[in-house]
Protein backbone atom coordinates (compact mmCIF):
# COMPACT_ATOMS: atom_id res chain seq x y z
CA UNK A 1 0.00 0.00 0.00
CA UNK A 2 1.01 3.96 -1.07
CA UNK A 3 2.39 5.78 1.67
CA UNK A 4 -0.80 7.98 3.02
CA UNK A 5 -0.39 11.68 3.47
CA UNK A 6 -2.86 13.45 5.44
CA UNK A 7 -3.08 17.70 5.25
CA UNK A 8 -5.90 20.27 5.42
CA UNK A 9 -7.33 20.18 2.37
CA UNK A 10 -7.03 23.48 -0.10
CA UNK A 11 -9.73 24.78 -2.57
CA UNK A 12 -7.68 22.52 -5.57
CA UNK A 13 -9.21 19.64 -3.39
CA UNK A 14 -13.33 20.84 -3.73
CA UNK A 15 -13.46 18.07 -7.31
CA UNK A 16 -12.03 15.23 -5.54
CA UNK A 17 -13.74 16.15 -1.75
CA UNK A 18 -17.56 16.69 -3.97
CA UNK A 19 -15.95 13.09 -5.71
CA UNK A 20 -16.08 11.30 -2.24
CA UNK A 21 -19.25 12.37 -0.95
CA UNK A 22 -21.05 11.67 -4.68
CA UNK A 23 -19.77 7.91 -4.79
CA UNK A 24 -21.74 7.15 -2.09
CA UNK A 25 -24.88 7.81 -3.68
CA UNK A 26 -25.83 4.76 -5.37
CA UNK A 27 -28.88 5.58 -7.54
CA UNK A 28 -29.51 9.71 -8.69
CA UNK A 29 -33.53 10.00 -8.72
CA UNK A 30 -35.71 12.86 -8.92
CA UNK A 31 -39.91 13.37 -8.43
CA UNK A 32 -41.20 13.95 -11.76
CA UNK A 33 -43.86 16.45 -12.75
CA UNK A 34 -46.39 13.27 -12.66
CA UNK A 35 -44.75 12.58 -8.50
CA UNK A 36 -42.94 9.41 -9.56
CA UNK A 37 -39.51 9.03 -8.67
CA UNK A 38 -37.28 8.35 -11.62
CA UNK A 39 -34.07 7.22 -11.93
CA UNK A 40 -31.59 9.42 -14.08
CA UNK A 41 -28.06 10.43 -14.50
CA UNK A 42 -26.31 12.68 -12.54
CA UNK A 43 -25.70 15.14 -14.68
CA UNK A 44 -29.52 15.21 -16.12
CA UNK A 45 -30.10 16.74 -12.08
CA UNK A 46 -29.94 20.34 -11.47
CA UNK A 47 -27.90 21.88 -8.99
CA UNK A 48 -30.95 21.46 -6.38
CA UNK A 49 -31.55 18.22 -7.08
CA UNK A 50 -28.13 17.14 -6.87
CA UNK A 51 -28.47 18.39 -3.27
CA UNK A 52 -31.05 17.22 -2.20
CA UNK A 53 -29.58 13.51 -2.49
CA UNK A 54 -26.83 14.68 0.64
CA UNK A 55 -25.88 18.76 0.74
CA UNK A 56 -23.02 20.96 -0.01
CA UNK A 57 -20.86 18.45 -1.67
CA UNK A 58 -22.99 16.65 -4.16
CA UNK A 59 -21.94 19.50 -7.14
CA UNK A 60 -19.16 21.14 -7.69
CA UNK A 61 -20.38 24.48 -7.46
CA UNK A 62 -21.82 24.26 -4.27
CA UNK A 63 -18.84 22.24 -2.72
CA UNK A 64 -16.51 25.35 -3.55
CA UNK A 65 -18.72 27.26 -1.58
CA UNK A 66 -18.87 25.38 1.16
CA UNK A 67 -15.05 24.78 1.18
CA UNK A 68 -14.33 28.27 0.58
CA UNK A 69 -16.51 28.68 3.69
CA UNK A 70 -14.84 26.20 5.99
CA UNK A 71 -11.08 27.60 4.88
CA UNK A 72 -12.04 30.81 5.87
CA UNK A 73 -12.46 29.71 9.53
CA UNK A 74 -15.12 27.96 9.89
CA UNK A 75 -14.12 24.67 9.97
CA UNK A 76 -11.37 22.35 9.34
CA UNK A 77 -11.48 20.48 6.13
CA UNK A 78 -8.52 17.52 5.85
CA UNK A 79 -8.22 15.39 3.04
CA UNK A 80 -6.16 11.45 3.15
CA UNK A 81 -4.32 11.02 -0.32
CA UNK A 82 -2.05 8.44 -1.70
CA UNK A 83 0.04 8.98 -4.80
CA UNK A 84 -1.80 13.14 -5.02
CA UNK A 85 -5.51 11.00 -5.32
CA UNK A 86 -7.69 12.10 -2.49
CA UNK A 87 -8.99 9.14 -0.72
CA UNK A 88 -10.73 10.48 2.20
CA UNK A 89 -12.23 13.48 3.91
CA UNK A 90 -13.08 15.00 7.20
CA UNK A 91 -14.66 17.72 8.54
CA UNK A 92 -14.37 19.54 11.61
CA UNK A 93 -16.26 22.12 13.21
CA UNK A 94 -14.44 24.44 16.34
CA UNK A 95 -16.35 25.40 19.29
CA UNK A 96 -16.43 26.51 22.94
CA UNK A 97 -19.11 25.80 24.65
CA UNK A 98 -19.72 25.09 28.90
CA UNK A 99 -18.41 21.69 30.54
CA UNK A 100 -18.12 19.06 30.10
CA UNK A 101 -17.03 20.46 26.08
CA UNK A 102 -15.24 23.12 26.32
CA UNK A 103 -12.94 24.57 23.67
CA UNK A 104 -13.25 21.43 21.12
CA UNK A 105 -13.20 20.55 17.74
CA UNK A 106 -16.74 18.23 16.59
CA UNK A 107 -15.82 16.25 13.96
CA UNK A 108 -18.93 16.17 11.80
CA UNK A 109 -17.72 14.09 8.57
CA UNK A 110 -15.71 11.54 8.04
CA UNK A 111 -15.78 9.16 4.63
CA UNK A 112 -13.59 7.70 2.65
CA UNK A 113 -13.29 6.43 -1.08
CA UNK A 114 -14.36 2.54 -0.79
CA UNK A 115 -12.22 1.40 -3.21
CA UNK A 116 -9.44 2.02 -0.87
CA UNK A 117 -7.60 0.94 2.23
CA UNK A 118 -10.84 2.43 4.42
CA UNK A 119 -9.40 1.47 7.78
CA UNK A 120 -5.61 3.01 7.36
CA UNK A 121 -7.44 6.20 5.87
CA UNK A 122 -9.53 6.43 8.73
CA UNK A 123 -6.42 5.84 11.34
CA UNK A 124 -4.51 8.36 9.58
CA UNK A 125 -7.10 10.98 9.33
CA UNK A 126 -7.67 10.54 13.16
CA UNK A 127 -4.41 10.71 13.73
CA UNK A 128 -3.69 13.67 12.39
CA UNK A 129 -6.91 15.23 13.74
CA UNK A 130 -6.02 14.62 17.46
CA UNK A 131 -2.54 15.69 16.48
CA UNK A 132 -3.57 19.08 15.02
CA UNK A 133 -5.94 19.06 18.09
CA UNK A 134 -3.04 18.86 20.50
CA UNK A 135 -0.73 21.80 18.43
CA UNK A 136 -3.57 24.16 18.40
CA UNK A 137 -4.12 23.68 22.63
CA UNK A 138 -7.51 22.27 21.65
CA UNK A 139 -8.46 20.49 24.88
CA UNK A 140 -10.61 17.41 23.09
CA UNK A 141 -11.99 16.28 20.36
CA UNK A 142 -15.81 15.45 19.80
CA UNK A 143 -17.98 13.07 17.63
CA UNK A 144 -21.72 12.04 18.04
CA UNK A 145 -22.30 8.36 17.86
CA UNK A 146 -25.59 6.34 18.35
CA UNK A 147 -25.47 4.73 21.87
CA UNK A 148 -25.76 1.53 19.74
CA UNK A 149 -22.94 1.70 17.66
CA UNK A 150 -20.30 -0.22 19.35
CA UNK A 151 -18.35 -0.56 16.88
CA UNK A 152 -17.84 3.18 16.06
CA UNK A 153 -17.29 3.50 20.00
CA UNK A 154 -15.06 0.86 19.64
CA UNK A 155 -13.28 3.08 16.67
CA UNK A 156 -13.01 6.18 18.34
CA UNK A 157 -11.74 4.94 21.72
CA UNK A 158 -8.22 3.50 20.32
CA UNK A 159 -8.01 7.40 19.65
CA UNK A 160 -8.73 8.65 23.33
CA UNK A 161 -12.17 9.42 23.15
CA UNK A 162 -14.45 8.09 25.69
CA UNK A 163 -18.34 8.88 26.05
CA UNK A 164 -18.88 11.99 27.50
CA UNK A 165 -21.90 13.16 27.51
CA UNK A 166 -25.55 11.61 26.52
CA UNK A 167 -28.23 13.87 24.25
CA UNK A 168 -31.83 12.48 24.96
CA UNK A 169 -34.60 14.23 22.87
CA UNK A 170 -37.37 15.38 24.69
CA UNK A 171 -40.56 16.59 22.80
CA UNK A 172 -42.87 19.39 24.57
CA UNK A 173 -46.15 20.04 23.46
CA UNK A 174 -46.81 23.88 22.41
CA UNK A 175 -50.07 25.49 24.06
CA UNK A 176 -51.05 28.37 22.56
CA UNK A 177 -52.59 31.54 23.79
CA UNK A 178 -50.55 31.11 27.50
CA UNK A 179 -48.05 34.06 27.05
CA UNK A 180 -47.35 37.04 24.98
CA UNK A 181 -44.17 38.05 24.00
CA UNK A 182 -42.53 41.33 22.60
CA UNK A 183 -39.87 41.32 19.70
CA UNK A 184 -37.43 44.09 19.71
CA UNK A 185 -35.00 44.63 17.21
CA UNK A 186 -31.19 43.96 18.39
CA UNK A 187 -29.24 46.41 16.30
CA UNK A 188 -25.83 46.15 17.54
CA UNK A 189 -24.61 43.06 15.70
CA UNK A 190 -20.94 42.29 16.97
CA UNK A 191 -20.07 38.81 17.92
CA UNK A 192 -17.96 40.09 20.88
CA UNK A 193 -21.48 40.99 22.53
CA UNK A 194 -21.93 37.18 23.13
CA UNK A 195 -18.59 36.37 23.82
CA UNK A 196 -18.25 34.26 26.80
CA UNK A 197 -22.43 33.71 26.65
CA UNK A 198 -21.72 30.38 28.70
Amino acid sequence: MAKIAVRRATMQDTSAISQLFRKQIKVWQRINAEGQVEDLPYDALSIYERWLHGGAWMSIETSAILLSHLLCGAGVPLIAETDGVVRAYAEIYPGDEPEPFGRHWHLSHLITGREYGEKALLNALLQFMVEQARQDDIERVTVSISGYDNDAATFYSQFGMIPLHDVVRVGISAQTGQGFYKVTPYVEGEPAKIQGWH
